[in-house]
């Protein structure tokens, strides 16, 4: 931002862009089902009904989580968007949906994009309905009242001195809004009886943008800058520590070495079929060096393939499933 820009943020209190800036969007669970689609059809794999069962679940969520992400790109509300943010500190973890970091609050979000319908009792308690089926699950309230904790020990810390520190401590509570948003439009919410500190926190994720307008327009928290809005944002940056989640229990332990040659002689073989078919020389489908590579780099993706020098967009549009489907079956992890 220039020097006027920023004067201008600081006197006024308003930010200078005017729509969320998403400094993280990837996510784990994107990266997660990429690899497990690519297992779709492994011979490795122990029982496909696991696999598809455990993709399925990605997906739902994924789904919930773009919803979430469509709204807060139309929201034209000045905010800084952090997705998928995991944090350690003083050994308390805490995996977040998104971050919102505002002009006058900071908002943590837990998107549940749930089956059913919920209910939430007197107790506070959530109860899943299925048809007449019903069954207890965990407090997503909860869930995201331990991430609240870290992220103010967090910020805390980073504090220079003990005043501020004290300061900061008092003021959190009244401008860091914990939320659990429901993504599925079909779920029904019974929170009738629920307590009232409950039922403020639980909206449906068409009704996030308003409530964030809402609260913004009613906060008398302090106005942030951009600078001090993005430094926020970059503090949880710094801190976020992504996990790798360990999906070999699906495959068979027993396969642990390529076989090489098995590869080189199918892809081969494929080759010289497809040249045969379109009645064109083997090595204009690609040629020996090309295989070599193949073999040696096993590319589980369109565009991974494309990295190996030849394979173009044309080729690998009329040949790159079937080298995939064929070098899947080979590929370890």
């Amino acid at each position: 931002m220039n020097i006027m820009g920023e004067l201008k943020s600081m006197i006024t209190g308003k930010p200078v862009f005017d729509n969320a800036v998403f400094l993280k969007k990837d996510s784990t669970a994107k990266k997660d089902l990429e690899y497990l689609e690519s297992l779709v059809g492994d011979k490795r794999v122990k029982d496909p009904n696991i696999l598809l069962q455990q993709i399925k679940k990605l997906k739902y969520g994924i789904y919930g989580e773009d919803k979430i992400e469509f709204e807060l790109a139309n929201s034209h509300i000045p905010m800084f968007v952090l997705h998928d943010i995991r944090l350690e500190y003083e050994g308390l973890t805490a995996q977040i949906d998104y971050l919102l970091i505002a002009k006058r609050n900071t908002y943590i979000i837990e998107c549940k994009n749930l089956y059913g319908n919920i209910e939430v009792n007197k107790k506070g308690d959530f109860i899943r309905w299925m048809g007449k089926h019903r069954e207890g699950i965990y407090s997503p309230i909860t869930q995201n009242q331990r991430h609240r904790e870290l992220i103010k020990k967090l910020r805390k810390n980073n504090k220079k001195n003990i005043i501020t520190r004290i300061g900061f401590e008092a003021s959190f509570d009244s401008w860091h809004k914990s939320l659990v948003v429901l993504a599925n439009d079909k779920s029904y919410v019974n929170d009738r009886y629920a307590p009232k500190e409950i039922k403020e926190q639980i909206i449906k994720a068409d009704q996030l943008i308003s409530y964030i307008k809402k609260t913004e327009q009613n906060s008398k928290s302090m106005n942030l800058s951009e600078t001090d809005m993005r430094g926020i944002a970059e503090l949880f940056l710094e801190n976020h520590k992504p996990l790798e989640y360990d999906y070999s229990y699906l495959l068979n332990e027993e396969v642990k070495e390529i076989d090489y040659e098995a590869l080189y002689n199918q892809l081969k073989e494929f080759r010289l079929n497809r040249s045969r078919e379109e009645k064109i020389k083997p090595y204009f489908i690609f040629n020996n060096k090309q295989l070599d590579e193949l073999v040696e780099k096993l590319p589980k993706s369109i565009d991974e393939l494309m990295k190996i020098s030849g394979f173009a967009e044309k080729k690998c549009e009329k040949y790159g499933e079937e080298i995939i489907s064929i070098v899947k079956q080979y590929r370890i992890g």
